[in-house]
C-alpha cells in the first residue's frame, strides 16, 4: 500500500501512515468540519493493512494538541483496529504524546 501524507491545516492533523514500515502518525489539532469525510479515507486503508498483517511490530503515533469529541470517536476507532492486530499477534505499540 502507497504511504498517506498529508500536512496540517488549520482543523485538521498532520498524517504520515507508512504502511511498509507499520508507522502510523497523527499530530496537529483534529476538528474536521466533516469528521468522517476526512478520517475514512485513512481509516479504510488502515484497517485493511491490519487485517493483512501479522507478526510485524506496529507503531501508533499521537501528537495532538487538540481533537474534539468526533475526533475522539475516530481515535477509538484506530485503537480498537491495533486492538485486533494486537489479538492476532502483532506487537503494538501505541504512543501518546
Amino acid at each position: 500500500m502507497k504511504p498517506i501524507k498529508m500536512d496540517a491545516t488549520a482543523r485538521t492533523p498532520a498524517v504520515a501512515f507508512d504502511f511498509a514500515a507499520n508507522r502510523f502518525a497523527l499530530s496537529g489539532e483534529s476538528y474536521p468540519e466533516d469528521v468522517r469525510e476526512f478520517f475514512d479515507p485513512l481509516l479504510d486503508p488502515f484497517r485493511t493493512h491490519l487485517e493483512e498483517t501479522s507478526g510485524a511490530d506496529i507503531r501508533f503515533e499521537v501528537r495532538l494538541t487538540y481533537f474534539n469529541s468526533a475526533s475522539s470517536r475516530i481515535l477509538l476507532e484506530f485503537i480498537d483496529g491495533l486492538d485486533d492486530a494486537a489479538k492476532r499477534g502483532n506487537s503494538v505499540e501505541i504512543v501518546w504524546t
